[in-house]
């Protein structure tokens, strides 16, 4: 059997923990220094010595967090997972579609690790992690700044080489000129294609085409499809002319966005529900108000209880719940 990142067996212990000692102090430098950004959920005082390695490679952040747990430290555990979780939001920070999907595949490997963290965890810390949590969500981010950072993008590497004059190009960020000085352009094409008024009446298109799409990119999905479709017969001269967008296909891309926020919706759940059978000493008729349209809660028993999507589709992001001991 192959020692995979995630697969905790006996054969595999040793080369786990050279592993994670080898990698212990590029974690922690990456980890102070996210950390030091703005909405980092577990800021670091400076007498506080450097925390557990895995902390930055969510990958490793997820092995350790199973570790953790297996071996009772259920503190620490919830720790490197908030951290994990941070920095997995943190790679869609001004990364446009490619970012977001960084982040969503990255919160995926980190969130049953961290469901059974916190389903592990006191009460007291659980409390905790619900303002963590909360902190979490609303930084994942929304389907309009991710094509907005998109257009950014595809303004600058399609069409920058070529129509900005040197001016325009001066006044921009460092990391915006370098953009534009390293991507070649149209040149990505086996040669320029179509008469130097047409390109610009492609660029303004697209331009326009993002402007429409940021406005409504946040309705529900199957709103949104509906108006992306629209805006796409809207648009159909050239429509499949190289250098064109198409919006369905934007559609289609913002899918990966969907699970990531049922996710960061069923942990809080977890843990709400978590308390909130603590407390009672038995499972609650219904879940928190906001949490409630996409999730449904079942008692598996006494002792076990099931957090499941309410669409079938996302069965696969079901957790469950196992109630705190001695109540």
């Amino acid at each position: 059997m192959g020692c995979g990142v995630l697969l905790l067996v006996p054969a595999c212990a040793g080369l786990l923990a050279w592993l994670l000692l080898r990698t212990a102090p590029l974690i922690d430098r990456l980890v102070n220094e996210a950390r030091a950004m703005e909405g980092a959920v577990r800021p670091r005082p400076p007498h506080v010595s450097p925390p557990s390695p895995g902390t930055f490679a969510v990958e490793l952040a997820a092995l350790e967090t199973r570790i953790q747990v297996s071996e009772g430290h259920v503190l620490e555990a919830v720790d490197t997972c908030m951290d994990a979780l941070a920095l997995s939001r943190d790679l869609s920070l001004g990364g446009g579609l490619h970012g977001s999907q960084l982040s969503a595949s990255s919160q995926q490997l980190v969130y049953r690790p961290c469901a059974e963290a916190l389903d592990a965890a006191p009460v007291e810390r659980k409390r905790q992690a619900l303002t963590q949590l909360a902190r979490l969500r609303e930084g994942i981010a929304p389907p309009s700044a991710v094509l907005r950072e998109e257009s950014v993008f595809r303004q600058l590497t399609i069409f920058g080489p070529d129509f900005f004059p040197p001016e325009a190009i001066s006044r921009l960020s460092p990391a915006a000129r370098k953009l534009v000085d390293v991507h070649g352009g149209w040149s990505f094409f086996t040669h320029r294609i179509g008469h130097p008024l047409l390109r610009r009446y492609v660029w303004r298109r697209n331009s326009i085409l993002f402007d429409r799409m940021v406005a409504v990119a946040d309705l529900p999905p199957a709103d949104r499809q509906r108006a992306f479709t629209r805006i796409d017969a809207d648009h159909a001269l050239l429509a499949g002319y190289p250098g064109t967008e198409s919006a369905v296909q934007y559609h289609q891309e913002l899918a990966h966005l969907e699970p990531q926020r049922l996710q960061a919706l069923a942990l809080i759940a977890l843990v709400q529900v978590d308390i909130a059978r603590t407390e009672q000493g038995h499972w609650p008729a219904t879940l928190p108000a906001e949490p409630a349209s996409p999730l449904s809660l079942n008692p598996i028993g006494e002792r076990e209880a099931r957090l499941t999507p309410t669409d079938a589709a996302s069965a696969e992001h079901a957790l469950t719940i196992t109630a705190d001991t001695g109540r």
